[in-house]
This record gives C-alpha cells, sequence and structure tokens, in this order.
C-alpha cells in the first residue's frame, strides 16, 4: 500500500518451465518508484483513473543480477545467448510478444504488458532473488 514497505524473509522463488531465476546484485530506486511509494494518483488511482500497482508487489525495475537457473529446456532455447553465471538485466516491460507493436518491436509500446515491481505476476529487484519470465528480453551485461 502507500507508504508500506517491509522487510520480509521469502524462499527463493520457484521456477515454471521457459523462466529465469536470478540472483540480484544491485537494484536502483527511481523516481517511479518514489512517486509509487508516496502515492501517486498515476500508480494507485484516483476518480478518473484505475490504479497501476497490482499489490502486494516487490519493487524494482531498474536491476541487475546473476544468472543462476534455467527453468527447463524452454528457457534455455528462450535465451541461448545466456549461461548460467552471467550477470543480466532485463527490459523493465515484459511484452506480451503477440499484439501489433511487439511484432513491430516496438515492445515498450505493448498494451498487454507488465512491468517488473509494479505488477503481482513480476516482482521487482527489491528481493535477493528474482524470474524474468519467459517472454522478458534479456541481456547480458559484462
Amino acid at each position: 500500500g502507500i507508504r508500506v514497505l517491509k522487510m520480509e524473509q521469502r524462499a527463493v522463488p520457484a521456477l515454471k518451465e521457459g523462466e529465469l531465476l536470478v540472483r540480484v546484485e544491485r537494484c536502483g530506486i527511481c523516481a517511479g518508484d518514489a512517486k509509487c511509494f508516496h502515492g501517486a494518483p498515476m500508480f494507485w488511482g484516483d476518480k478518473t483513473r484505475a490504479p497501476y500497482v497490482e499489490t502486494p508487489v516487490t519493487p524494482g525495475h531498474e536491476f541487475v543480477g546473476t544468472l543462476v537457473q534455467f527453468g527447463g529446456v524452454q528457457a534455455q532455447q528462450n535465451f541461448p545467448h545466456l549461461n548460467i553465471g552471467d550477470r543480466v538485466i532485463a527490459e523493465q516491460v515484459v511484452p506480451c510478444q503477440d499484439c501489433l507493436y511487439c511484432h513491430k518491436n516496438l515492445r515498450w509500446l505493448c498494451q498487454p504488458h507488465d512491468i517488473f515491481g509494479f505488477h503481482r505476476s513480476v516482482d521487482g529487484g527489491f528481493a535477493q532473488y528474482m524470474v524474468f519470465p519467459s517472454k522478458s528480453v534479456v541481456y547480458k551485461v559484462p
């Protein structure tokens, strides 16, 4: 909720087929995180708009970590450019990969997207481990 941030002990997330498990090294705090924490209507809604944030959620959408596990053969096929131990980042928007914008490689315009740290289905990087969904756009970093 607004102005609520809790420290919790959590188990390492279990992976579904096609996903990646990442051990978070660092996670930045951006203006969007601060505005969300302080209750900005663009995140929590008001009389004219529905809330964007889906609680409960782990915040943090600017992160870097180490790939520690593939979620089965499908994950290795989805991300053939990655190996266990690679430092990785993901675009904050997790696109649907099926809409017109995704087919035109304009993923940031995808409407049915998820976004790390704001939607329940994609917890963010304010955690020791996080899951990159199978539709994530992931990059190896030095």
